[in-house]
């Protein structure tokens, strides 16, 4: 308990340093939501993986690895996080840099969106992030839930202290430093969960070359997966949470501020060497403690994890890393949401009263004030027994996949798209994931397919079906614009 304590108070107080640090910085809004474009290629990587694919990785993946089957399930899930984060970097980081650039230099989804298709009365961008808000709040209560459960549990606080002590540190340093503080933060978390993933895997080698493990469930695995037998719609929906990359926030506000008109294809190996690490640990650690839940997977360190057959498999100083680094992911989680739901609701909503006062004080002060006024709602719902449906992490990855994924991802490639159609395809994206949520999934059968392939194909089938229909083609100007990006992007490539 003693060094868990002391690690989890000195990354605190590193992040408030960082925030105060920034805080010098930063003299207006633009500073504040979007490091003025300074962020560099590898940095984003970093950070995305930090607030967007810690999700599937960290309350996705220990869920779906204590199921039948799952150590199989866990394996084809880990290689989906792979390739999907990859590939929203390869598919979405140079266009959308570029396309942002030439459209008006946007900092957000909804702002993004609304300008690559010129959606003049503001239809477009209220709904997006309105979309937005509501999730990511959702998202920040639900992360904060549950670190502040096991806070109480390891430190002997209780629940309501916990979550006031952990969220109000995180608006302190989110109000100071905004989006800078945050990506600094992702860094110095980037680090301590991998180190910590290293020093698990060297341990755990030592065991099994000098210790006595012959016994030891990390040699049963090759076994345990012989053994394990998965359905066809578990792989496609493990398969499927790749599509989640594709529209998550915090995942493409962070390419939108990317500091290189060309991002590198080589700091993509970034991602694939986070995932790797971190799904290889998730997955060791799973098999090892066959936890009941998160908060459980937690717990079971600080009283010692041990495997089937009573072996103590890591010593005290790891298993504290162990907490931290779990406790450190999740709060990462929540200031991305916590960030993005403000940002975006002060930048394209609360804003738009404000826009005589473009990059003033007043624009800054409605910023800082959302983060608060975010905070204090996802601590307010966090407060809950227990956590909502649609507070499932899964629930709101799958919900922004098909809500933002097609849109964001096709208006990249296909001039023919129209108003229209991108706001029928979130409307449609998000009536789908419901339906099949929480109206078709209980029937069981075909429906118990991970809703986020149902959505992100009829989310894509109407963005197209409306497009084409509309009497209202793209206008010369956003033809001229897409024309623009897609010469720029031919001449970065030679």
């Amino acid at each position: 308990m003693l060094w868990t304590s002391w690690l989890f108070v000195g990354i605190y107080i590193l992040m408030l340093l960082l925030s105060f640090y920034n805080y010098k910085k930063i003299n207006n809004s633009k500073n504040y939501i979007s490091t003025d474009k300074k962020i560099s290629n590898n940095t984003a990587v970093i950070s995305t993986q930090m607030t967007a694919a810690s999700i599937p990785a960290f309350l996705i993946l220990p869920r779906l690895a204590i199921s039948d089957g799952g150590l199989i399930k866990g394996i084809i899930l880990a290689l989906a996080i792979i390739v999907g984060s990859t590939a929203s970097y390869l598919l979405i980081a140079k266009r959308m840099r570029v396309y942002s650039e030439i459209t008006g230099d946007n900092h957000t989804v909804s702002s993004y969106i609304s300008a690559r298709f010129k959606s003049s009365n503001g239809v477009l961008r209220t709904i997006s992030a309105s979309i937005i808000t509501v999730f990511m709040v959702l998202l920040s209560a639900f992360t904060l839930s549950v670190t502040a459960n096991v806070a109480a549990q390891i430190f002997g606080w209780n629940k309501i202290s916990s979550a006031i002590l952990i969220c109000g540190a995180s608006m302190i340093y989110l109000y100071l430093g905004g989006i800078p503080a945050s990506i600094s933060s992702d860094k110095v978390r980037s680090l301590i969960v991998l180190g910590t993933a290293l020093a698990m895997f060297g341990f755990i080698l030592f065991e099994l070359i000098v210790g006595n493990t012959d016994s030891s469930s990390v040699r049963m695995i090759p076994q345990a997966i012989q053994e394990q037998t998965v359905s066809v719609s578990n792989v496609f929906s493990c398969i499927g949470i790749s599509l989640g990359f594709l529209g998550f926030p915090t995942a493409i506000k962070r390419y939108l501020i990317i500091k290189d008109r060309k991002p590198a294809k080589r700091f993509s190996f970034s991602a694939v060497i986070w995932c790797l690490v971190c799904c290889a640990a998730v997955l060791l650690l799973v098999y090892i403690v066959k936890p009941e839940s998160v908060t459980d997977f937690l717990n079971k360190f600080f009283n010692g994890v041990e495997s089937g057959q009573g072996i103590t498999i890591f010593n005290a100083v790891l298993n504290s890393l162990l907490i931290v680094s779990f406790m450190i992911t999740l709060m990462a989680i929540t200031d991305g949401a916590i960030l993005a739901a403000a940002i975006t609701f002060s930048s394209d909503i609360l804003n738009a009263a404000l826009s005589h006062e473009k990059d003033s004080k007043k624009t800054l002060l409605a910023n800082k004030t959302t983060v608060i006024v975010i905070g204090i709602a996802a601590f307010i719902l966090a407060l809950g027994e227990e956590p909502l449906p649609i507070m499932d992490p899964s629930f709101i990855w799958a919900t922004m996949g098909a809500c933002f994924g097609p849109t964001v991802l096709f208006s990249l490639y296909c001039r023919r798209l129209t108003v229209k159609g991108a706001v029928s395809s979130m409307i449609f994206g998000l009536l789908t994931i419901l339906i099949w949520k929480f109206v078709l999934a209980p029937l069981g059968g075909i429906f118990l397919l991970y809703e986020i392939i149902p959505g992100f194909i009829v989310s894509t089938a109407a963005l197209y079906a409306v497009s084409y229909l509309d009497r209202q083609k793209p206008s010369p100007r956003i033809l001229n614009e897409f024309g623009r990006m897609t010469e720029i992007i031919k001449m970065q490539g030679k």
